[in-house]
């Protein structure tokens, strides 16, 4: 939950900033075409890693919150069409992530990883001056990686679980771009995604283990568009 409320805060406090300067300002951009542009941005997750399926009775069922955090650099590209004060677009973009979670006590140590981001979604939003406000969802896909270590301290060496690869999921959010001259603008969008879990199966030294990770998390993430 303090995930979500941090992605609102920074939302809020963007759109506070504008909104003072929006109602002076005369409504000279045109939204409609196509745009491409970069952005920078922040990821918080605490994502849970999941056990089952235990063939050692000294272990019993758990969801382990791994906290990860890091940044994400991305290229962005959309199109947009615009209508009485309303806009309806697509866009896509890939980020770069360095998104890294650990944690460990005596039993067990857990390690996640999200080293990349791809969305595709729709965006629908009304202009109000120079601004637009908007709301987007739509698919994403994520390469993220995982390993989760149970020791029970009287067996053999463990065996981690782990596994890697390309998961999708959906994405959602809500966000403000304001025009600053007729084919520039800059924005400020918060997200929130979930992508497919990852599985493997470990061994303690004395049983087996199954265990998940689904990566998810927020995005709090500001860009610069050129449309043309």
């Amino acid at each position: 939950m303090r995930l979500y409320l941090l992605a609102a805060t920074a939302l809020t406090t963007t759109i506070s900033f504008l909104v003072p300067g929006v109602a002076a300002a005369q409504d000279y951009r045109d939204w409609s075409g196509g745009y491409v542009g970069v952005s920078t941005g922040v990821v918080y997750s605490d994502a849970p890693v999941s056990d089952s399926n235990f063939t050692d009775n000294d272990f019993t069922d758990s969801r382990t919150p791994v906290y990860a955090r890091g940044a994400l650099l991305g290229v962005t590209a959309g199109y947009n069409r615009s209508m009485d004060g309303v806009v309806a677009g697509v866009e896509g973009d890939l980020s770069f992530a360095t998104v890294h979670g650990e944690r460990a006590d005596t039993f067990s140590s857990y390690e996640t990883n999200l080293d990349a981001l791809l969305t595709l979604r729709g965006r629908l939003g009304f202009t109000a001056g120079n601004a637009l406000f908007y709301g987007t969802a739509g698919f994403a896909a994520g390469h993220a990686s995982f390993s989760e270590t149970l020791d029970n301290l009287l067996g053999p060496a463990p065996i981690p679980a782990e596994d890697s690869g390309i998961v999708g999921g959906v994405i959602a959010g809500a966000g403000v771009e304001y025009a600053l001259t007729d084919n520039m603008s800059i924005k400020t969008e918060g997200l929130t995604y979930e992508l497919a879990a990852l599985s493997g199966v470990g061994d303690t030294g004395k049983g087996t283990f199954d265990s998940d990770y689904a990566p998810g998390g927020v995005v709090v993430r500001t860009g610069l568009n050129v449309s043309f």
